[in-house]
């Protein structure tokens, strides 16, 4: 790797590291130099290298490699470090100071969804949650993000336990699944006053590298200030972030699985919260 020369070379070690996926776990030299448009020689010495630091380990059989036990190693000490948090924290610190409302994080837990991350407004009329709140996953925008991917038989579950909170808690089952539905196409949820009354949110989904819901990030605050023109510019800076944000959690495949930052649509959904809250 030296002769490759700083950072050229770590660019080039890197990029072999990133060439393995859930589809593609064992890889030949020719594959990867493929992959990468690098000379067969260059490819050789990264991937003796990378072997060397026990970060990537080659069959002598099939002469494939596979990634290392170094990567499960960091893998893990990334996982345990709250990696998801530090990740999060600069993105939901952005959103906080462009519409200075609170932006939590939530990540499920059983039934439950759990406040894992927040950055608080400054302003004296806002809603904040501690850390480590727990919420029922049925009720609220950011727990239907993360409700909605889920198996049918756990989210049967989850709507046999809910109970209403407030008068605009959302508890007709064939209600409810068309709120999951439509969420799942368009990647974002509102809600209005459904856990709280006078609270607003607007939630979207988290992917990881196994395309699957690993978090939800919503801005949440008094239902007043929670005006047509802003929650549309809230929906577009929340997907246009769940795209960024899950194209590192997933090692950079989130555009690959379709996260689009589309604009928000004129939905019947959307209609119906304007009408319900009274405030849009």
């Amino acid at each position: 790797m030296q002769k490759e020369g700083g950072t050229s070379s770590l660019r080039k070690a890197i990029g072999v590291l990133k060439c393995f996926s859930e589809d593609r776990r064992e890889l030949s030299m020719t594959e990867m130099a493929q992959m990468l448009r690098l000379p067969l020689g260059t490819a050789s010495r990264i991937l003796n290298a990378l072997a060397e630091e026990n970060l990537l380990v080659r069959d002598e059989r099939t002469r494939l490699y596979q990634l290392g036990v170094e990567c499960l190693r960091m893998g893990k000490i990334a996982k345990l470090s709250g990696s998801l948090r530090t990740c999060a924290l600069p993105f939901m610190k952005n959103l906080r100071n462009r519409f200075n409302e609170t932006v939590n994080m939530y990540v499920r837990e059983g039934h439950m969804r759990v406040c894992y991350a927040q950055c608080e407004t400054a302003s004296p009329l806002k809603r904040s949650i501690p850390l480590g709140a727990r919420f029922p996953l049925g009720a609220g925008a950011a727990g239907r993000c993360l409700l909605a991917w889920a198996p049918k038989e756990f989210v049967l579950e989850v709507i046999a336990e809910l109970r209403p909170f407030t008068e605009n808690t959302v508890m007709d089952k064939e209600k409810i699944w068309a709120l999951l539905e439509r969420t799942k196409r368009e990647r974002y949820s509102l809600s209005f006053a459904e856990r709280e009354k006078g609270v607003a949110a607007v939630a979207v989904p988290l992917f990881d590298a196994q395309d699957s819901v690993c978090a939800s990030l919503s801005i949440a605050g008094p239902d007043i200030r929670f005006m047509k023109e802003t929650v549309e510019e809230m929906i577009v800076a929340l997907k246009e972030t769940s795209v960024k944000l899950s194209a590192i959690l997933s090692g950079g495949r989130g555009q690959k699985m379709g996260y689009e930052a589309d604009t928000p649509a004129k939905s019947a959904f959307e209609a119906e919260k304007i009408k319900t809250a009274g405030k849009m």
